[in-house]
């Protein structure tokens, strides 16, 4: 009998270690389904990332635009209120200079 035991022993060990290795397989690849889907989520973060860059791209450019425009309309209302401006001034010198003629002539 104890032959016998002697015999079984091994075969005991070894369904032994094939169930702990079959444990720790299914360890792995619990842990391998955990880290493909956290990969995938921090691809699908990425790409959100990526798509959400694009459109602040988009609309950085859209903005520079409008603000050059803007900068250029403004540019040419100085450029029109500086010419009246320039204008109202020559004609305000004028009449000064045609009052002061008028007022010497008056004391003349």
């Amino acid at each position: 009998m104890n032959d016998i035991c002697k015999l079984y022993r091994p075969i005991f060990i070894f369904f032994g270690e094939l169930s702990l290795t079959y444990s720790t397989g299914v360890d792995v690849c619990h842990q391998v389904e955990q880290l493909t889907a956290e990969r995938d989520n921090v691809n699908i973060i990425g790409n959100k990332a990526e798509m959400e860059r694009a459109v602040l791209e988009r609309q950085n450019a859209e903005l520079r635009t409008k603000l050059a425009e803007l900068e250029a309309e403004t540019r040419t209302r100085f450029k029109t209120a500086m010419s009246s401006l320039e204008g109202r001034i020559t004609n305000l010198e004028e009449q000064l200079d045609t009052e002061i003629k008028y007022s010497f002539q008056a004391f003349i």
